[in-house]
């Protein structure tokens, strides 16, 4: 399976198959440095970040180029755009959240957004896993969102057993892989990296 990772505005293919790297066409507009994405039906989505604002843009993995969607709503608590935001998709619908961002849906075939049950999830994690979406927060909680019912359920409180920043999540084999990037101390993050990770499979 082909990957797709943006850095700065250069967008890259990666070939597990071959070990090959591949350049592709650039996303247009400022840097993207701590931007969102995800995929949808095999087309990429990519916004937000510190220099982008209201950009969103879709990339067409056949043509190689991008087009320029709707503007994103303001979408944090404090009144801007999401910098370091995380996502998920399940049936077809994104889920954004993210630093001190309030939680949106994001419906492709009609280009919209639509405002969801809050989750604080400052510096969070997210993942999609059989169907169902996951978070886990810098505070080290991992919650499940319901998308029948538009809530939260608090899935594991403390599930690192230390409060956490800026975790990454990855699913791979039907298990969900949780990592440490630094721990979080007297109300900040420690800029030490910590080689810490957890895998995590809901058991109902």
């Amino acid at each position: 399976e082909l990957v797709y990772i943006v850095r700065d505005t250069h967008l890259w293919r990666y070939d597990p198959a071959g070990d090959e790297w591949m350049q592709l066409s650039d996303v247009p507009g400022e840097n993207r440095v701590a931007a969102f994405g995800f995929s949808i039906d095999g087309v990429g989505y990519i916004g937000g970040g510190f220099y982008n604002a209201e950009e969103f843009w879709s990339y067409d993995v056949a043509t190689d180029s991008w087009t320029q969607l709707g503007d994103l709503p303001v979408m944090t608590v404090t009144g801007s755009y999401p910098v370091d935001g995380k996502s998920f998709v399940i049936d077809d619908q994104a889920y954004v959240t993210g630093t001190n961002t309030r939680f949106w849906r994001y419906d492709p075939s009609d280009d919209t957004w639509v405002q969801r049950a809050y989750l604080y999830a400052t510096y969070p994690a997210a993942v999609q896993l059989d169907g169902r979406g996951f978070v886990m927060t810098a505070q080290g909680n991992l919650y499940e969102y319901h998308t029948d019912s538009n809530s939260w359920s608090l899935y594991a409180e403390e599930y690192t057993g230390q409060l956490v920043c800026s975790p990454i999540g990855q699913v791979a084999d039907g298990r969900a892989y949780f990592g440490v990037s630094s721990i979080f101390t007297a109300n900040t993050c420690t800029l030490t990296p910590t080689p810490i990770m957890w895998s995590f499979l809901p058991m109902d």
